[in-house]
């Protein structure tokens, strides 16, 4: 099994490949009865994530908020060994076609993390239905899937 500071390290550069773009949100919706929940913030629980090479498991309370408001996603995850970790992704774009129950679509959010120095970390983020799963899925511009995560569960929250 992955330890968690590896884990977490793997995350990091697989979410953070730096990224010199500057461009403006751009969204995507399709068809009416699909929009709503694309427009809502939600908050998805994890406990478990999985990375897709290699298949280690790494069992890790974890909370992401997907803002399309603010656009901004926050992750906060709660380690055991490296206690709390929280960071924001900036939202460039998304495609959107996540129905309101959430019992179809998939939704594709491409974003960065600013670091310190200013630099841009590129990230993708993926909500996907699939066998009546809700996966996210997370990585880098050439490699969106990286790692899984299948949500425990899942709240609207209020703007």
């Amino acid at each position: 099994m992955i330890n968690a500071l590896t884990f977490f390290s793997a995350i990091i550069i697989f979410l953070l490949n730096a990224c010199d773009s500057t461009k403006k949100l751009q969204i995507t919706k399709h068809s009416s009865e699909n929009t709503s929940m694309c427009d809502k913030t939600v908050r998805y629980i994890v406990e478990k994530i999985k990375m897709v090479e290699g298949g280690n498991e790494v069992s890790v309370h974890t909370e992401i908020i997907f803002n399309p408001t603010t656009r901004i996603i926050n992750l906060k995850a709660d380690d055991p060994e490296r206690g709390k970790i929280s960071f924001d992704t900036e939202i460039e774009s998304f495609d959107c076609t996540l129905n309101e129950k959430l019992t179809a679509g998939k939704a594709l959010y491409k974003g960065y993390i600013k670091q310190p120095d200013g630099s841009k970390d590129f990230s993708t983020l993926t909500i996907e239905i699939k066998d009546e799963q809700l996966y996210i899925k997370g990585g880098t511009e050439d490699k969106p899937a990286n790692f899984y995560m299948i949500v425990d569960k899942w709240e609207i929250l209020d703007n």
